[in-house]
């Protein structure tokens, strides 16, 4: 009798003792989980599973994303352009000509020298003073006999992951942020001041 005494409590003991690290195997695996999915709980995965995650993340402030940083800005900004060239009456002597700073707007763009182009555009549309001083004159230059440039800044968010998911993958609307019309004739005055 004495012998399958001892031998029950050995046997439980064994089975609490699988029992605990299968229980504490499931824990660590669900604070690993914890730990990768609501580090970027904007995601479509870290949405999904926010009901059952969050309240212990918040518990243990597991939650603060780490801000992952792309290489490509998150909202697209351009300027568009429309370059007028009409004479002092107001006639035009040729039609507009509409164009994108940088020509590729809303196209991927892999070579790094023309991302850094990317990246330009928020410093130029951040200020407007940097429109006025940098990017009108420069686009006069561009179009010799222009007499003045229309240029609206654009930003064009990205589409949230919802509508992604659904397939819609374009923007519903940009948003024109600015509209600004440099007059290309104050820029050939001012050379013809600086020469005499």
């Amino acid at each position: 009798m004495s012998t399958t005494g001892a031998a029950r409590p050995a046997s439980n003991r064994q089975a609490y003792s699988k029992l605990a690290r299968i229980l504490l195997s499931l824990f660590i695996c669900f604070h690993l989980v914890v730990i990768l999915v609501l580090a970027n709980g904007s995601s479509f995965l870290g949405r999904s599973l926010e009901p059952w995650l969050a309240p212990y993340g918040n518990v243990l402030a597991l939650n603060l994303t780490w801000t992952f940083f792309a290489p490509d800005p998150a909202h697209t900004m351009f300027i568009r352009y429309l370059v007028y060239f009409d004479d002092d009456l107001g006639t035009e002597r040729k039609s507009p000509i509409e164009g994108y700073v940088p020509e590729e707007k809303d196209q991927i763009v892999i070579d790094t020298s023309k991302r850094r182009y990317l990246y330009a555009m928020r410093f130029l549309i951040l200020d407007q003073k940097r429109m006025k001083t940098l990017l009108g004159p420069f686009l006069c230059r561009k179009y010799p006999g222009a007499s003045s440039i229309s240029l609206e800044e654009i930003l064009e968010p990205i589409p949230n992951l919802d509508l992604a998911r659904i397939g819609d993958l374009k923007p519903s609307e940009e948003r024109k942020m600015l509209t600004y019309t440099h007059h290309c004739n104050d820029l050939s005055e001012k050379n013809e001041e600086a020469e005499l």
